[in-house]
């Protein structure tokens, strides 16, 4: 059996996801997919709820789908590709990793994360020059690597978000000793970043961008504006009544200005990503919050980006503090606690073909997969903590969109496991 995973956040399901997905169905027996759950990497609430993104990628060809824990689906691109790699390969069935990217030079994804996994000294003196002459860490990082890699394809190879992503996946899977080959996929259509749509191909971002466009308070927006952008099986899913998305970073605005309000500077600095100028730039301009988007504008400077910010404030509205993130310059002992988290994954759905691949993950880890509140009730305290940041995160989630939608608020717990 061959058996292939993909990390993914399907923010929202689009027709290039459908076509990655093709291509591992015609290459391999099981595809497991490891999915974020309410809320995703850029700091950000999932336009639609995990529920729906589960039931899509499930129709799409995934064969199991486990959820990214919160504190690592709204970490770093470091952070996010760490767990979503530590989770694959505890499995112990995962024979290849699968993901989209601008460039497939392999040799060039195996040079650069090799460098930024071993930090040789001429790269940390590079890169803290570029940091004293005011670049970004981004732009700091790409000018190191271009001076100590000697291929003209380096500058724009570091530019393009998926490459990024890339170059942080292997890095994971070099720093876990991992038997996981990666398998990256040429990626097709618009831009990662790209906000208007041109091609049958839109970024996410774009779709994200029409989805907000064109919504009304307590509605989704008219079918037929996705004609020919998502594939064609999945509008009756996103469609269906009752309504319950789009949902977005706004929805949150009074929740979080609320623990903004009765958090001091110490409370702040606990918060995962949360250094003390930050923290100080937080309580300094808490009196001008109107919204998270406009508090996010007025935070962010050269020293921090948009996202950064976006993803301290998602730490803030869901406790994620600095105990339960994995940093490769953490303590053992602090990243081995960051880690438990991957020891007990949920199983937010599955198909029935998929049986014995849960027996054979049975046989061959130890991870506990999570599929209702039996399995829960089972786990050590410490697990228990680890899981509750997820649970907790997604009752936020719900919370707010469940008001929204004016539909019943529902625990995880209290909803089955999707099943195809």
């Amino acid at each position: 059996m061959k058996i292939c995973g993909v990390i993914a956040e399907f923010n929202p399901f689009h027709n290039g996801h459908g076509y990655l997905m093709e291509q591992v169905r015609n290459e391999y027996d099981q595809v497991i997919v490891v999915m974020s759950g309410d809320f995703v990497q850029r700091g950000e609430p999932a336009i639609m709820s995990k529920r729906i993104r589960t039931e899509c990628a499930l129709i799409a060809g995934a064969d199991l789908v486990l959820e990214l824990p919160v504190q690592y689906s709204t970490a770093s691109a470091e952070g996010f590709a760490f767990g979503g790699v530590a989770l694959l390969d505890s499995l112990n069935v995962v024979d290849n990793l699968v993901f989209g990217a601008e460039d497939t030079n392999l040799s060039l994804f195996e040079r650069i994360s090799e460098l930024l996994l071993q930090e040789p000294k001429e790269y940390t003196r590079l890169l803290s020059e570029g940091l004293r002459k005011g670049l970004s860490f981004p732009a700091a990082r790409e000018q190191a690597l271009v001076k100590l890699i000697e291929d003209q394809e380096v500058s724009s190879f570091l530019r393009a978000p998926n490459n990024i992503l890339g170059i942080e996946y292997i890095k994971a899977l070099k720093y876990f000793n991992s038997s996981i080959i990666p398998s990256p996929i040429t990626r097709i259509g618009d831009g990662y970043n790209e906000t208007s749509i041109s091609s049958e191909y839109p970024s996410a971002s774009a779709i994200r961008r029409l989805i907000y466009c064109n919504s009304r308070e307590g509605s989704a927006p008219d079918p037929k504006l996705f004609d020919g952008l998502i594939p064609s099986k999945l509008k009756p899913l996103l469609f269906r009544d009752p309504v319950s998305w789009p949902v977005e970073a706004d929805d949150f605005s009074a929740l979080l200005h609320d623990r903004i309000m009765f958090s001091d500077y110490s409370d702040l600095m606990a918060y995962a990503e949360i250094d003390e100028d930050l923290a100080r730039r937080i309580c300094n301009n808490r009196n001008e919050f109107t919204s998270v988007s406009a508090f996010t504008d007025l935070l962010k400077n050269k020293a921090y980006t948009r996202n950064r910010i976006s993803r301290c404030l998602i730490h803030i509205l869901t406790g994620i503090t600095k105990d339960y993130v994995f940093r490769l310059d953490s303590p053992k002992g602090s990243r081995d606690k960051a880690l438990n988290a991957l020891k007990t994954p949920r199983v937010l759905g599955f198909r029935k073909s998929a049986v014995p691949l849960f027996a054979e993950i049975k046989r061959r880890s130890a991870v506990k997969l999570i599929t209702g509140r039996g399995d829960y009730d089972s786990l050590t305290e410490q697990e228990k903590a680890s899981l509750d940041l997820s649970l907790n995160a997604s009752s936020v989630y719900k919370n707010i969109s469940s008001k929204k939608y004016h539909i019943p608020f529902v625990h995880d717990f209290s909803e089955p496991t999707i099943i195809m």
